[in-house]
């Protein structure tokens, strides 16, 4: 059974993962995109929460056993690490939530995207673990889709990544934290949404974002990003040479 520490501490992260929903659907309250995001006050916050949580998951009673085989490790605010938790086979059956329709400036999805990635979540403006609910997923698709021209078929998410440079996102990817890896989340499903392509290293960039953004907030077992990693994993990666 959890201890004392445990349970607060996932009373703390359900909060946080709440309270980030919330201020997201807030933010695009009436569907409509403003010019250019801000960062508001909940974005700073929620890393705060979340470290808080996880040192209070750390305080156990004497005798509590203590792992001792190495498993894989994610970020946490303020430095350490936690692990790298595997996506329940059931988190992404989770009931659906309400989603916002499309506003009126979301781009068109190409034909294969919208055949494929049929949950509400993919064209939510409104869910922060949407891929298209964070800053980082708006920004990034929005940012885009004013360069249409320069994507086609053969486009890498590394390209893109590399091309818009959001804050080095691949530089120490296995060490990133879940605002960064939000850009690589972006950068994957519009790329998806604009083409209907994704490159092979490009969607397993994007998978691995996805499990660690879903280990960062393991304890509040996020519905979006198991549903994100179930039909990315299932959608044929292609790569082609420019000629």
């Amino acid at each position: 059974m959890p201890v004392g520490g445990e349970v607060a501490a996932r009373g703390w992260l359900a909060a946080a993962a709440a309270a980030a929903a919330a201020a997201g659907r807030l933010r695009r309250a009436g569907r409509v995109r403003p010019a250019c995001h801000s960062h508001p006050v909940h974005r700073r916050l929620l890393p705060s929460l979340v470290a808080i949580a996880l040192v209070m998951m750390k305080c156990t009673v004497p005798g509590d056993p203590v792992p001792s085989d190495p498993v894989p490790e994610v970020p946490v605010p303020g430095g350490g690490s936690a692990p790298l938790v595997p996506v329940p086979s059931d988190a992404a059956d989770q009931p659906k939530p309400a989603a916002d329709p499309p506003a009126d400036a979301f781009p068109k999805p190409h034909k294969k995207f919208a055949a494929h990635f049929t949950d509400p979540l993919h064209h939510d403006e409104g869910a922060e673990f949407a891929p298209f609910g964070s800053d980082e997923g708006s920004d990034t698709l929005y940012g885009w889709l004013d360069r249409l021209a320069e994507l086609t078929t053969c486009t890498t998410v590394r390209w893109m990544i590399t091309a818009a440079d959001p804050g080095g996102a691949l530089d120490d990817a296995e060490h990133n934290g879940p605002d960064v890896d939000g850009f690589i989340i972006g950068a994957g499903f519009a790329l998806l949404l604009l083409t209907g392509h994704i490159d092979t290293e490009g969607k397993q960039l994007v998978l691995a974002a996805l499990h660690r953004t879903y280990s960062y907030y393991a304890d509040a077992n996020p519905r979006e990003p198991a549903v994100m990693i179930r039909d990315l994993a299932r959608f044929p990666a292609t790569d082609c040479t420019e000629t």
